[in-house]
């Protein structure tokens, strides 16, 4: 029992190990090498338990799930939006490891967990589970990108450089993109995920019903 314990144990010490060292060195630089000096052991003790390199990111991404406590209170949609939120926050946390949550379409018991609640809303928001699937898949999808999409900069306010660029723009060309310049400099990446969580949701009892 004592040499169970301890190999769960150094498997979770890796996993731990290896999310810090991405975090430390950025994804570029992120190797079992690099890890296994960190932890430290041997490369080939991480092969042991995870088989490879992407079945450490796995464990690394079910790591970042294990992160979030699933809601219980509220209805369907105060769920689905603290369950949002929660991913959020994680990812701003982790934001180099965060990103291995689009690689894989299950990463392990606490995925299924937050999945399940997610089934719960939709059942009680009344999608039809025909297209259950379909709904869930696009809601992980549009939450996880939005915080990529902050994380890896994309949804960020314009700097100073890129607003040239668009004041430079043809004006009869592209009326609308620059009078929405300044908007765009001013942007805030918690109010564009709240707007779109908050149109998300709005068309979810619509889409998950009824014929197409």
């Amino acid at each position: 029992m004592a040499t169970t314990t301890r190999q769960r144990l150094s498997r979770e010490d890796m996993v731990v190990t290896a999310v810090r060292t991405r975090e430390k060195l950025g994804a570029g630089e992120f190797s079992l090498r690099r890890v296994a000096a960190a932890v430290p052991c041997d490369p080939m003790s991480i092969v042991h338990h995870f088989g490879s390199k992407a079945g450490l990111e796995q464990a690394m991404a079910s790591w970042v799930e294990e992160q979030i406590e699933p809601p219980v209170d509220g209805d369907w949609r105060a769920r689905l939006d603290a369950l949002a939120d929660a991913y959020r926050a994680v990812g701003l946390r982790h934001p180099e490891t965060f990103p291995l949550l689009q690689a894989f379409t299950f990463t392990g018991v606490a995925d299924q967990a937050l999945t399940e609640v997610v089934h719960c809303a939709f059942d009680e928001a009344g999608v039809d589970r025909d297209r259950m699937a379909d709904v869930t898949t696009g809601w992980f999808s549009c939450v996880i990108g939005l915080v990529v999409g902050e994380v890896r900069g994309l949804i960020a306010p314009l700097d100073d450089h890129l607003v040239e660029q668009v004041t430079a723009l043809d004006p009869e060309r592209f009326p609308i993109t620059r009078a929405l310049t300044e908007h765009y400099r001013t942007l805030v990446p918690a109010t564009t995920f709240r707007l779109t969580l908050d149109a998300l949701h709005t068309g979810i009892t619509s889409a998950g019903r009824g014929p197409s």
